[in-house]
């Protein structure tokens, strides 16, 4: 019967035209948006330390004539002199064929004079010219792992293996969120609406329910996966596969550290799976208390939002924080890190966060069910009992 069930609600599901526009969403979704990322012009490596060198010219025009009279004031000054000559070799560096080693030499000293200023409290310079301990901590992790493993200093932005970690990460949050949201946001309509139909299968409510968020979860992870790996291709075909063993700076243990992308892309696709899972069981509970799609979707989408807005009423939002972890881009960068003020906040941290937060939704459908606030109709409960 379960299994008669499944291919029912299969069924609905694919003669749905929603779940088959978000389908094709999910397909066409990295093919299109290659489209557009091959169109732009990424700052290189080279336009990254030109600009780095005329923030230190910055420096230098706003540095205190009063300062540079006071021992303090000499030392950072000439510790900024150091770091605009180093900056220069780097530039000189890059358009040489063979001299990554000294690029990378010099800029873990640089690095290190970074840190030396901002512990003399770099007295005298605006704060908008200065790079964060967070910036020079990601760079340092970066430039070790490329002078390690020999890898080059900046990969074609454009081959399959990069782009399809900056199409992941604008997938990642809102909008992955919203996909599945909308997905699930009929999921216990037709029940609703068609309950002699229901009848015939003498099913109980959580085994259906499970049975639902199961053909969902494959409905969207199957046509995730596709439209990943279709436009993997097309980028390969267009622009090359490109190195997948390149390093990818994530946040972890509250430090910085490198992994290879293709351990990125596993760790992505563990939490897109988690995520689905989460929003699928909240579309349940949604629909059992509002018994409506629009109102499950923007109550959803409210749900969303409201971690931000508690947050800029300078409400501390540790338990509420927990549905932001969706945006597993932000957690692997450890932007998420920095706007909750959380700093255990990393990927694995997020993941059991997720996990917690599915089991809490499947309790309260389970206590929701039990202690009867959703209608005993037919088609959602008769057999319940006799299934119990």
């Amino acid at each position: 019967m379960l299994w008669n069930f499944f291919l029912f609600e299969t069924k609905l599901i694919l003669r749905n035209r929603k779940n088959l526009f978000l389908g094709l969403f999910l397909l066409l979704f990295f093919w299109l948006f290659f489209l557009y990322y091959s169109q732009t012009e990424p700052e290189s490596l080279e336009d990254q330390k030109r600009q780095e060198a005329n923030v230190i010219d910055s420096i230098f025009h706003s540095f205190p004539l009063t300062q540079e009279d006071m021992p303090e004031g000499q030392a950072i000054y000439q510790n900024y002199v150091e770091q605009s000559s180093l900056i220069n070799f780097q530039i000189y560096y890059l358009g040489l064929d063979d001299a990554s080693e000294d690029y990378i030499e010099n800029g873990l000293r640089l690095n290190e004079l970074r840190v030396e200023a901002l512990e003399l409290g770099n007295s005298g310079v605006p704060d908008y010219l200065l790079k964060t301990e967070e910036e020079i901590v990601e760079e340092n992790a970066l430039l070790t792992h490329i002078q390690e493993h020999q890898l080059p200093l900046q990969p074609d932005v454009f081959v399959a293996s990069h782009f399809l970690v900056v199409a992941l990460s604008i997938m990642s949050g809102f909008l992955f969120y919203s996909v599945v949201l909308l997905s699930g946001s009929e999921i216990l309509v037709y029940e609703q609406r068609h309950r002699s139909v229901m009848n015939g299968f003498p099913l109980g409510f959580m085994k259906r329910i499970h049975a639902k968020i199961s053909i969902h979860f494959i409905y969207i992870f199957t046509f995730l996966i596709v439209g990943l790996f279709a436009g993997g291709l097309y980028a390969a075909k267009e622009s090359g596969v490109g190195d997948f063993s390149y390093p990818v700076l994530i946040y972890q243990n509250g430090g910085f550290e490198t992994i290879s992308t293709i351990r990125y892309f596993q760790y992505v696709l563990l939490a897109a799976a988690l995520t689905t899972l989460m929003v699928l069981y909240l579309s349940v509970l949604l629909n059992m208390i509002f018994k409506n799609a629009y109102a499950s979707v923007l109550i959803g989408l409210g749900l969303f939002f409201l971690p931000d807005l508690v947050m800029a009423m300078g409400v501390e939002t540790t338990l509420l924080y927990t549905i932001k972890y969706v945006d597993f881009s932000s957690v692997l960068s450890g932007h998420s890190a920095g706007e909750s003020g959380n700093t255990k906040l990393d990927y694995w941290h997020a993941m059991l966060g997720l996990l917690g937060l599915i089991i809490l939704l499947i309790s309260m459908i389970y206590a929701k069910l039990k202690f009867s606030f959703f209608p005993k109709a037919p088609a959602l409960l008769n057999k319940e009992d006799s299934n119990a």
